[in-house]
């Protein structure tokens, strides 16, 4: 997901003239040979969806916030939010995938 989003992100400033076509080239080689660690998100639907109903919060932030609580660092270059403050412990060790 956070590949599209980024280039969603280029797209757009591309649109808006902020970027040109050239300099968002560049950004999608500097993003693709980035060493991002990339997590397959399939697995983490359910307890996405779980904690989504559960807090009343985007099941997108949830994906994240599903990935956290199994213990697995998302990257450093993902921003953490305050997302996780809304789960109690109890919620986390409920919601959490298997």
């Amino acid at each position: 997901m956070i590949t599209a989003e980024c280039a969603n992100i280029l797209w757009k400033k591309t649109r808006l003239k902020e970027l040109t076509a050239e300099e968002a080239s560049i950004a999608t080689h500097l993003i693709a040979h980035a060493g991002f660690e990339i997590h397959p998100t399939r697995h983490l639907l359910q307890a996405a969806i779980d904690l989504a109903i559960r807090i009343d919060h985007p099941a997108y932030d949830c994906v994240y916030l599903a990935l956290a609580l199994r213990g697995r660092r998302a990257t450093r270059h993902v921003r953490c939010t305050t997302d996780a403050q809304a789960v109690s412990s109890d919620m986390a060790g409920a919601a959490a995938p298997r």
